[in-house]
């Protein structure tokens, strides 16, 4: 559901459906195996060994990455309505929103299907020195429960507007746990560049 790319990363974390499994056509385009790079939207993130980012199909490689929490090695096509999902994006800041629980807030939406879903936790934080906001919320649908957990992040490259970086997990409950074991590497794995790079600097650990 891309109500624009500004709506996106939020209202994804608010649909909470039934999920897919993989499709079963590989990706040829978009894979990333030891670095996802965005140089021209100020980021990186270097990816545990093992695990598959899918920059390609569905998610533009441009604005972010996908990766499958039971199949993190896969390379075959990912589904955003998949029940485990992660997903890193970043959304440009064009309607200067600057706080990330106000670019919350804007697009907490209700759910399609009409079940609301219950904040367990919401809190403003900090992220790799970024200012940010932390959200956990769960659903109770009619066939199994979501649990979903996100970084908002917003940042201010030089050379670059404004921008969001969300860190999506969509997880059940008895799965939680290894998933977000999966989530915490991936944010040790993240970098946010102090300006806008023609070549991206390398990333270290």
């Amino acid at each position: 559901m891309r109500l624009r790319i500004a709506a996106w990363p939020v209202a994804m974390a608010l649909l909470f459906v039934l999920g897919a499994k993989p499709q079963d056509r590989e990706e040829t385009e978009g894979l990333y195996d030891s670095v996802y790079r965005n140089c021209e939207h100020g980021w990186a993130v270097r990816l545990p060994p093992g695990v598959i980012a899918h920059g390609g199909d569905p998610r533009p490689a441009q604005h972010g990455f996908l990766i499958s929490p039971p199949q993190p090695g896969t390379r075959k096509v990912l589904n955003l309505d998949a029940a485990r999902l992660i997903d890193f994006y970043d959304d440009l800041d064009s309607t200067e929103i600057v706080s990330p629980r106000a670019y919350f807030d804007q697009y907490d939406k209700e759910a399609p299907d009409g079940i609301t879903p219950v904040v367990r936790k919401i809190q403003e934080t900090t992220f790799r020195g970024m200012p940010a906001l932390y959200v956990r919320l769960s659903k109770a649908g009619p066939e199994h429960r979501d649990e979903t957990e996100q970084i908002i992040a917003y940042h201010k490259p030089r050379g670059l507007g404004g921008i969001f970086y969300v860190l999506f997990l969509r997880s059940t409950p008895k799965d939680f746990a290894n998933d977000h074991a999966l989530f915490l590497k991936l944010q040790t794995g993240f970098r946010a560049y102090p300006e806008r790079h023609g070549a991206c600097p390398e990333v270290k650990h």
